[in-house]
């Protein structure tokens, strides 16, 4: 399975976190930490194929697409992180899934995120 696009949004007290996975018009593999709204502008760094192996693995190993739609408590939460992930593969298989305090039982979330963060 090989990823082609992937997006996480993650808010979390008032520290929000944006990334963007995706090819270019040439096909090359770039990763955006988005700030405020605006991809164009925001930091990126053309992916190299050791993330992008690293990306897959995680994403082939945390069983995403077995993820509901969305997660919620059960009962009203004050706080906790907001979270968003949309995943496309090369394959044309989509996932997207959100959340709210709840996470997916397998997740990857924090895994995936400490790898954005340490590429970009």
């Amino acid at each position: 399975m090989e990823v082609a696009y992937l997006s996480y949004n993650c808010l979390e007290g008032i520290e929000r976190t944006h990334y963007v996975f995706k090819r270019d018009e040439k096909g090359t593999f770039w990763l955006i930490r988005v700030i405020g709204n605006d991809l164009n502008t925001s930091p990126r760094k053309k992916a190299s194929k050791d993330f992008v192996q690293s990306l897959n693995a995680l994403i082939e190993q945390g069983d995403i697409f077995s993820y509901e739609r969305v997660y919620e408590p059960a009962e009203a939460v004050c706080g906790g992180a907001i979270w968003e992930l949309e995943v496309r593969c090369t394959n044309g298989q989509i996932v997207r899934s959100s959340g709210h305090a709840v996470m997916p039982p397998n997740s990857i979330l924090e895994s995936l995120e400490l790898l954005l963060k340490s590429y970009l």
